[in-house]
């Protein structure tokens, strides 16, 4: 009798293993529709500290420091799905701007950074702007170095952009920008600033910056840094920017692209503007480039 009521027993155990659902089964990696207008409700467990997020699609780790008497903020990130990797305007015109911590509110941003102020750029020449897979733009005429994130969110750098370059690649183009310049292309630093935005960014202007790169599949590098109008710090060239970016990546880094600069910089994690938080001057944003969370629970 005891055999059997042990038997029995065992038998239910298994039952309850194949019948009661484990956590996996209750949540999951999921890829975020391309036209969502947000990305999926952020868990704010996850939010390990001030610095750090972790959900099992998506890390980030945050280091702040100091050169070229300045202080830097690099925010490294890791994502599962391409999806993951957004941008977002700040109106459904594109016309205007928007507190940056209310634009990354809206659409659920883990972490957020301002992007290259296209919707409300007056210049309608040099551009080729597409965005979660819409055409925005598209009639660059060499003015700008485009940055091309493609449906793998891979980095590709057009130098000296031309609509014919766009025409036929190898791959889907769900968001490009053009602000530029190109900081690092194929691993290896550009040994100079040649497009004519270069000069419209003041590349040799020590002032606040702003890039994003990727040093991996589905791996990313956040970087920007103070200026002038902050407390202890001068600004950084275009060639410090770029040298402190080559060098915070280990040589890990693929692409590197420049983005608006000055009072545009934010870095935005857990809805709070991390880099140089004390400068009561926030330029309103018209876009950000934002990492999602795609654990569905």
């Amino acid at each position: 009798m005891k055999v059997l009521r042990g038997v029995l027993i065992l038998a239910a155990l298994l039952l309850l293993l194949v019948f009661v659902p484990s956590e996996s089964s209750l949540a999951d990696v999921v890829s975020i529709p391309l036209d969502e207008a947000a990305g999926l409700p952020v868990n704010g467990m996850f939010y390990l500290s001030e610095t750090e997020y972790e959900d099992p699609s998506l890390r980030v780790v945050i280091r702040t420091g100091r050169e070229y008497d300045s202080y830097w903020w690099m925010a490294r990130i890791r994502i599962s799905d391409p999806s993951q990797l957004r941008t977002a305007a700040a109106t459904a015109n594109g016309q205007g701007t928007a507190n940056g911590i209310t634009m990354a509110k809206r659409v659920n941003a883990v972490l957020a950074i301002n992007g290259d102020f296209w919707p409300t750029n007056k210049q309608e020449y040099g551009k080729h702007i597409v965005r979660q897979g819409v055409m925005k733009k598209h009639n660059a005429s060499g003015q700008f170095d485009a940055l091309v994130i493609d449906e793998n969110a891979d980095f590709h750098i057009l130098r000296d952009a031309k609509e014919k370059d766009f025409e036929s690649l190898p791959y889907t183009v769900v968001n490009s920008f053009a602000f530029g310049p190109a900081l690092i292309v194929d691993g290896q630093k550009v040994p100079e600033f040649k497009t004519t935005a270069s000069e419209g960014v003041g590349k040799d202007k020590p002032t606040q910056r702003m890039c994003i790169a990727q040093v991996g599949p589905l791996e990313y590098m956040v970087v920007c840094c103070s200026g002038p109008e902050d407390t202890n710090s001068v600004g950084l060239t275009l060639e410090q920017f770029r040298d402190l970016v080559y060098d915070l990546g280990s040589g890990r880094v693929q692409c590197a692209y420049n983005l608006d600069g000055g009072t545009s910089s934010w870095l935005i994690f857990n809805y709070e503007k991390v880099n140089v938080p004390d400068n009561p001057k926030r330029r309103p944003l018209a876009d950000i480039i934002y990492f999602a969370s795609a654990w569905e629970e």
